[in-house]
């Protein structure tokens, strides 16, 4: 017995923590072999985002006769550090992925918090 709150009353953040809950229980209950985040972890404070990457790190294990496989997107060091493999998009007239380093991400989720800091600098 928790408190019951309307969904448009709560934070971007709290909508997140919901809808990963959700996903996290089905997956327990009827496994799909891969799961697809794009910026889950966007909206989420630092201790919200270590326990997304945590839960992802346990739940990729699978149960033991067969592993699930999750693909994110993200611009935050807690996620980026819990992946095994980086891939990178470079942009030079069309898209392409190339195979990246845990250090090129960092370097990455860097420059963009920067970028962010100097805009808000603006505002």
């Amino acid at each position: 017995g928790g408190e019951v709150h309307v969904m448009r009353s709560l934070s971007g953040g709290q909508k997140s923590v919901v809808a990963l809950a959700i996903i996290f229980a089905i997956q327990r209950c009827d496994p799909a072999p891969f799961y697809l985040f794009d910026e889950v972890d966007a909206n989420l404070d630092p201790m919200y985002r270590g326990a997304v990457a945590k839960m992802i790190s346990k739940q990729k294990q699978g149960d033991g006769e067969s592993t699930v496989q999750f693909i994110t997107t993200s611009f935050q060091q807690e996620l980026v550090q819990a992946a095994d493999k980086h891939w990178l998009v470079t942009h030079s007239g069309m898209s392409r992925m190339v195979e990246g380093t845990l250090e090129d991400q960092l370097d990455i989720v860097r420059k963009n918090q920067q970028t962010a800091e100097q805009q808000q600098a603006l505002q």
